[in-house]
Order: C-alpha cells, then sequence, then structure tokens
C-alpha cells in the first residue's frame, strides 16, 4: 500500500508443495518421512552466503527438503549436503515451472543433480526436493503421462463449431 496500489492477497498452494506434487512427489509419506523442511536456496547478488545462517550440518540429517529459488545455487547447495553428512546417492529432483502446461522435472542423485539440471537445460523458476520421497516419482507422476500434456492445440474453426471441438479437447486432457 506504500505506492498508493491496492492489492489483494489470495491464499493458496505453495509451490514447495503443489510443484512436486504434480510430479509425482509427495513431500510426506508414512514409510519416507513425516516431516518438510522449506529453505531458500537464492544466493546473494554478491556470491556471498544468504543473510540467514543456514545450519547445513543439521539440514544435512533432515529427511525431506525443499529449496525455493536455488537453480543457480544448486551445485553450492548440493556440496554442502554432503559435505555435511547427507549422503551422495540420497534422491533429489528439481521441478522447473511447477504445475504449469511447460512443467519440467529432472530426477537423479545428490551428488549428480546440478550436472543433470544443467544437462537438460532447466533454470528458474525451479524448486528442488531432496529426500527419499523423489524415489516415488516412478509410479506416481502422473501430469506428463496426461495424453495432451506440453501440447498447444489450434482450433481452427468458426466459433460455433470451436466451441464443441474444444470441449472434447479439454475433456480428454482431464482423463
Amino acid at each position: 500500500m506504500n505506492a498508493g496500489v491496492a492489492f489483494e492477497i489470495v491464499p493458496g498452494v505453495t509451490a514447495a508443495i503443489a510443484a512436486p506434487a504434480y510430479a509425482g512427489i509427495p513431500i510426506t509419506h508414512r514409510d519416507f518421512n513425516s516431516s518438510f523442511t522449506f529453505i531458500t536456496g537464492h544466493e546473494r547478488e554478491d556470491g556471498q552466503e544468504p543473510a540467514t545462517d543456514i545450519a547445513w550440518d543439521v539440514i544435512a540429517k533432515l529427511p525431506c527438503i525443499a529449496f525455493y529459488m536455488g537453480a543457480k545455487s544448486l551445485p553450492r547447495i548440493c556440496q554442502r549436503l554432503i559435505e555435511n553428512g547427507m549422503p551422495s546417492e540420497t534422491a533429489a529432483a528439481t521441478i522447473q515451472w511447477g504445475t504449469m502446461p511447460a512443467q519440467r522435472t529432472v530426477v537423479s542423485t545428490l551428488s549428480r543433480l546440478a550436472e543433470d539440471v544443467v544437462a537438460a537445460g532447466l533454470g528458474a523458476p525451479a524448486i528442488t526436493i531432496v529426500g527419499k520421497v523423489v524415489e516415488l516419482r516412478k509410479t506416481l507422476a502422473w501430469v506428463e503421462r496426461r495424453p495432451l500434456f506440453g501440447q498447444t492445440i489450434v482450433v481452427t474453426r468458426t466459433r460455433q463449431q470451436m466451441s464443441e471441438i474444444s470441449m472434447k479437447l479439454e475433456e480428454s486432457a482431464r482423463t
């Protein structure tokens, strides 16, 4: 309101829950973890550590972590977790454009994730999830398996004809 611009806050589902869910990765699972931790992964522009101290030795012991805004910092994040005791073979995934038609997911291990993300060409905006729950993607991924996922369809008909075809396509995309 300082600038005199009216706004309204609409509560929603945070990206660190929605993006993994759309990628087939639940943030908690009774067989793997009952807690989940959110951490900013964004570095300061000067390349220094973030203003808040991150206790990497504590974080490396957590069962499941989501890093917001950490695309550029991914090599440092993975390195710090491994240096502080998290096994290098821990499952990890980076999800770009979560919940959007252009969603892309890279699943790897903590030791290879940064390299695999670069090879796949993923960048911001992205969420990174580290923990055993990432392994569930093999069986729970659903969005990318939908018949029209990632497709753009142009309907070239009159307005009356377009409505019927568009409804059928939208119905097909939902099933």
